[in-house]
Parts: C-alpha cells; sequence; structure tokens
C-alpha cells in the first residue's frame, strides 16, 4: 500500500512539476495522504473488533469459572467501548489481559500511519524545492514565494510528524547459552509480616526451614492491603520465566496473583505484566518477552493474604545478554487512554 501510494505521487508529481501549477501538486499530496488516513481508520477499527471479541473470550472463561465479578466487569467495559471507542490503560483484572493484547496492536496501526505521512512528505517537500527552483531560473518570483510559503508549511506538518513516531529501543534476543536459575542468591521483602510467620530465605534458596506442614516461606498479615514480595535479584539480569508455588491447600487466597517487573523499585500497579486467570497452586509463568530487570513483585492488588512455598526466577547473568534494535517504544507524549476514532 505504501509503495503504491509513493509510486503514484512521484508520477503524478513529475507530471505537474512540468506544468508548474502548485495547486495540482497539493491536491495529489492531500488525496495521498487520506488515503494513509483512511487506510488507518479501516485498521482502527479491525483492532477494535479484536479487541471486543478478546473481552466475550475472557466473559465466557468467567462464566465456566462462575466469576460473577469478572462477568460485571467485563460488561461494564464492553459497553464503555461501545460509547466512547476507546482502549484505556488502567482497569480490573478482568480486563488487563485484553489491553494488553490489544494496545500493541493500536500503536502498531499509528506508528505505521506516521511513517507513511512521514515518507509522503519527504517526497512532497522534493517536489516543491524543484518546483521552487525551476520557477526562480523562469524568473517567476511571485510564484516561486507561493512555493516557499507551501514548504515552509510543511516543514512544520513534518517535524510534527516526526516527534509522533516512536524512538526505537533496545530489545533483547535470547542469548545462545542455556537459560538457568538466577534468583537463588537473590533477597525478598514482604509488605507485611504476620506475627507469627516470618520470611524465610527457603522461598528463593530451596533450602532451610519453612512454617507449618513445611509449605510455607512466610505469610502476609492477614487480609491486608496490596500483599505482595518484591525480589531484588541484587542487579539487572536477563529475565525469561517466573515459577510460583503457593502454599498447598490455600488456593484461593492465590487469586488474581499478579507479576509486575521494575528496574527501580517503581512499579505500575494498574498495569500487571500477568495475572493468574485460575485458581492453582503452582504457575510458571513465561514472559512475552525477555525483559532486563532486578526487581520482581508477585502479589495481588487489593485485599488478601498471601505466602508462597517457593519462587524461581529463570534467566541469564548480565554477561549472557545480547542486543538487537527492533521494536518502538510508546508514542511520544502519549495519553494514557488512546482514541481508536479521532
Amino acid at each position: 500500500m505504501k509503495r503504491i501510494i509513493l509510486i503514484t505521487l512521484v508520477i503524478l508529481i513529475a507530471a505537474v512539476v512540468q506544468a508548474g501549477q502548485l495547486s495540482k501538486l497539493k491536491k495529489i499530496y492531500e488525496t495521498s495522504e487520506q488515503k494513509i488516513e483512511k487506510k488507518a481508520e479501516v485498521d482502527t477499527l479491525t483492532v477494535g473488533q479484536k479487541y471486543i471479541g478478546a473481552l466475550k473470550q475472557m466473559k465466557k472463561n468467567c462464566k465456566k469459572k462462575g466469576d460473577v465479578q469478572g462477568i460485571i466487569a467485563l460488561n461494564k467495559e464492553i459497553d464503555r467501548f461501545a460509547t466512547d471507542k476507546t482502549i484505556q490503560t488502567t482497569g480490573t483484572v478482568h480486563v488487563v489481559k485484553a489491553q494488553k493484547y490489544a494496545l500493541p496492536l493500536l500503536e502498531r496501526v499509528n506508528t505505521d500511519r506516521l511513517k507513511k505521512k512521514d515518507a509522503l512528505l519527504v517526497t512532497y517537500k522534493k517536489a516543491l524545492e524543484n518546483e521552487k527552483i525551476r520557477l526562480t531560473l523562469a524568473d517567476k518570483i511571485s510564484e516561486a514565494l507561493e512555493v516557499e510559503a507551501e514548504l515552509k508549511r510543511i516543514e512544520f506538518v513534518k517535524a510534527d510528524v516526526e516527534t509522533k513516531i516512536p524512538e526505537q529501543v533496545e530489545v533483547i534476543a535470547r542469548p545462545s547459552s542455556k537459560v538457568g536459575w538466577v534468583s537463588k542468591d537473590a533477597t525478598y521483602t514482604v509488605s507485611s509480616v504476620h506475627h507469627i510467620f516470618h520470611p524465610k530465605q527457603a522461598l528463593l534458596t530451596y533450602e532451610g526451614g519453612m512454617h507449618g506442614e513445611n509449605d510455607f516461606a512466610f505469610c502476609t498479615a492477614i487480609n491486608s492491603q496490596n500483599p505482595h514480595i518484591i525480589i531484588d535479584l541484587g542487579e539487572e539480569k536477563l529475565i525469561e520465566s517466573v515459577y510460583i508455588e503457593g502454599r498447598k491447600g490455600y488456593d484461593k487466597r492465590q487469586k488474581d496473583i499478579s507479576i509486575w517487573l521494575s528496574n527501580d523499585k517503581v512499579f505500575d500497579l494498574p498495569n500487571p505484566l500477568w495475572v493468574a486467570d485460575k485458581l492453582q497452586q503452582e504457575w510458571t509463568v513465561t514472559l512475552p518477552e525477555l525483559e532486563k530487570v532486578r526487581y520482581i513483585r508477585i502479589g495481588v492488588n487489593g485485599t488478601g493474604t498471601l505466602h508462597f512455598k517457593h519462587v524461581k526466577i529463570f534467566g541469564w547473568e548480565p554477561k549472557g545478554s545480547t542486543r538487537r534494535m527492533v521494536k518502538a517504544k510508546s508514542l511520544k507524549g502519549a495519553r494514557p487512554i488512546r482514541r481508536l476514532l479521532k
């Protein structure tokens, strides 16, 4: 699509420049820009349909589990989206997965739109420069000044588009060495401590005594707010997956267990990287992509009691990582809510 637009523009510009008609040149540019915007609009609507599909699928899952609160939250989100056509970055744990699925798709559409517009502006700017030279050589100064004014306008437009195109950020390539256990020597802190069951390092080392029937290493205060642990790896390490083993027989206390990652102990609490979708004793969570981090927060948003037997972090030591530039980060100046129909 991009190539067709640009090839058509180049051919038409060549013809227009020969005729020396600025108004026709503008018309070609505007028509090509409209095609880009129309394509982005269609793609954006497709993302919206996929988002609704993801929400409905999660609603089915909630029905199977008898999760009434989940169904209510998802119905509310479906109704909200039908009204204002936005995908938000905050919400309940029931809609987080659908948001994390749809938002990257939406950003990809917007990035593609901006890059096509930038390429179009480069071609248009070059044609204007050539036309200005031609008119100046022909001693048509008043017409050349009109082209110069359009050039200044386009330079401003191009600068604005460029500031919105995502910069390239480092994406970590998978090392060739074997993945290993990188949290054995880590430490951890607990958001609150039960008056009897103090934290044991066996959570991470798998060595030494535990509480109860040797089935949990710590326990937060009963029904505390946002119970969690923060694991400190000591330095940034390349992480692939997280294994969590809860206390046997207490699966209900592991509801909505979530994971956050950070390098400065500042966590985006409304937007965990992962949220458990069912009650169980053990989880092996493979990250969507490799992450180089120091701190891992595991816990619950809300009131609850947390107690795990073991946690293992798998990945590579820093010397095992390599990098390549392939992925775009969030748009500069992007707002917390991304609008689908502008």
